[in-house]
């Protein structure tokens, strides 16, 4: 009986003890279960003892026999350690270990966040995204990352199709029509408050939702689709006034107001130029058109910005300084600081009146912009080029500022001068972002603008704020802003005081195809 015992116990010695087949996997899962299995760098030396003994994965639906290794590893493994290590299990380890080498991989991100993350691309800009937003990176983020992702290209792929493009273009149509039934029949019979309860609600909700989703004034169907005008932000061009010796009549602004609200977005009240003799008044058209958005200059006694959120003003412009950038920041902490209540919000919405510094856009929580850059600088032969990082333009960098046309001096940024590497950038921006060459963007104006409208809409994107482009009212400027898809513009109304329906035709021109 004690030599059948000790015959059994040898035996399973001689399981554990005989020789693996697969000796490093083995080796790192006992050093794995040695350490109770803390901490996730023993995960690692098992993804990559897998790889090393059972191949990288190769290619999908290619049976490379890689599988039937992973399930000798799991049957060895499990007969050693117990049934934790399904083949399944082992397969994830390998494929994680694949993806993320040990070059990329860093003390600070976990196996399961590059877990959960899946490719290195993924990660990083994970990683990205929640040093703007000053969250923690752990796999709760990651997760919610993903799905957010996921959610965002489903709606391209969806936008993509044309039965969705079709349906979406009468979803408006049909908006477009009961709202113009509704506001016709307002002004048909006066309505006053108690009649308006009377029209139907769904009218009224489609009315509120199109205002709320800030949906072009005028959506026209031409050609089979749809085509969209822009939304105007006016300005009252009162320094341009200022400069020309031509004062603006507050009367005459008044009563543009109210011939042509329905085409304004928003617009802007009429300024005091700093410096001036000039005092401020009421502002124009506050009881006959929509509210305006009172500015105050850097040159402005703080107590009119206090006045303003006294007033209860839900939309304030600030105008810094264009000298310098000290002092452009210094005025615009004292105007925020004034705006923000105990917990550091902004209690209203703003306007920065030529900011588009990337330093400025981002350090302020602005509402929205404007910019006149795109234009002057395609003007002079320059484009913005914004710097890649990690193969993906940051626009949270300052750009670099290229000369590329022959008739500009040859200065130190002038695209001869490039070094390989930023020509190469260049090169890539203009065809994967603007789809133009740089033999096009070198002679073509049109090309450059186009270029620069696409810096600005990325810089759009990543700040999170409207961006209105500075516009004059011809036809073919207007026409490649839409293109861009910028259809937020800024025009002014010392340009269009002179032009009878000047802005009436700028808004109703067709695109052409």
């Amino acid at each position: 009986m004690l030599r059948e015992k000790s015959a059994a116990v040898a035996a399973a010695g001689a399981v554990i003890e005989r020789e693996a087949k697969f000796p490093k996997t083995v080796a790192a899962v006992q050093e794995w279960e040695e350490a109770h299995r803390q901490g996730e760098n023993g995960l690692w030396k098992i993804g990559d003892a897998l790889l090393t003994e059972c191949g990288r994965p190769g290619k999908h639906g290619v049976n490379t026999g890689i599988t039937a290794l992973l399930r000798k590893a799991s049957a060895e493994l499990r007969e050693r350690f117990g049934k934790r290590y399904h083949w399944k299990y082992l397969k994830q380890l390998r494929s994680v270990a694949s993806r993320f080498p040990q070059a990329v991989r860093t003390a600070s991100v976990s196996w399961s966040a590059c877990c959960y993350a899946g490719d290195l691309e993924t990660l990083r800009a994970a990683q990205k995204k929640a040093l703007r937003d000053g969250a923690d990176f752990d796999v709760d983020y990651i997760r919610k990352y993903k799905a957010q992702l996921a959610r965002q290209n489903h709606q391209r792929k969806r936008q993509r199709e044309p039965e969705y493009v079709t349906a979406r273009e009468e979803a408006i149509r049909v908006a477009y029509e009961s709202i113009t039934l509704l506001n016709a029949f307002k002004k048909r019979l006066e309505v006053s408050r108690g009649i308006e309860k009377e029209i139907p609600r769904h009218l009224r909700q489609i009315n509120y939702r199109l205002r709320r989703d800030r949906a072009p004034v005028h959506v026209k169907q031409q050609g089979g689709g749809m085509n969209y005008a822009p939304q105007i932000f006016l300005d009252s061009g009162a320094f341009s006034a200022f400069s020309q010796g031509q004062p603006i009549d507050v009367n005459n602004y008044t009563r543009f107001l109210k011939r042509y609200q329905h085409l304004v977005d928003r617009y802007a009240s009429l300024d005091v130029i700093p410096g001036t003799d000039g005092q401020r008044t009421a502002d124009p058209g506050r009881r006959e058109a929509a509210a305006p958005i009172p500015v105050v200059h850097h040159d402005d006694r703080l107590c009119w910005l206090e006045r303003y959120l006294k007033d209860g003003e839900p939309y304030i412009g600030l105008s810094p300084i264009k000298r310098s950038l000290h002092d452009a920041i210094r005025f615009l902490d004292a105007a925020f600081g004034l705006m923000k209540d105990g917990s550091g919000r902004t209690t209203v919405k703003t306007h920065g009146f030529g900011v588009t510094t990337a330093l400025l856009c981002k350090e302020y929580p602005w509402t929205s912009v404007d910019s006149a850059t795109w234009l002057k600088a395609a003007g002079t032969g320059q484009i913005l080029v914004p710097i890649y990082v990690d193969d993906a333009p940051d626009y949270s960098l300052r750009p670099r500022n290229i000369s590329i046309s022959d008739r500009s001096n040859p200065r130190q940024n002038h695209v001869s001068w490039l070094p390989k590497v930023e020509l190469e950038e260049l090169g890539r921006f203009l065809k994967e972002k603007v789809g133009v060459e740089l033999a096009e963007a070198r002679k073509d104006v049109t090309a450059r603008w186009r270029t620069n409208v696409t810096y600005f809409k990325g810089l759009e994107a990543s700040l999170g704020a409207q961006v209105f482009f500075v516009s004059g009212l011809g036809k073919k400027m207007r026409q490649t802003l839409l293109q861009c898809g910028a259809r937020c513009h800024l025009l002014s109304y010392y340009l269009l005081q002179s032009r009878a329906d000047a802005l009436e035709k700028y808004v109703e021109t067709e695109d052409e195809a």
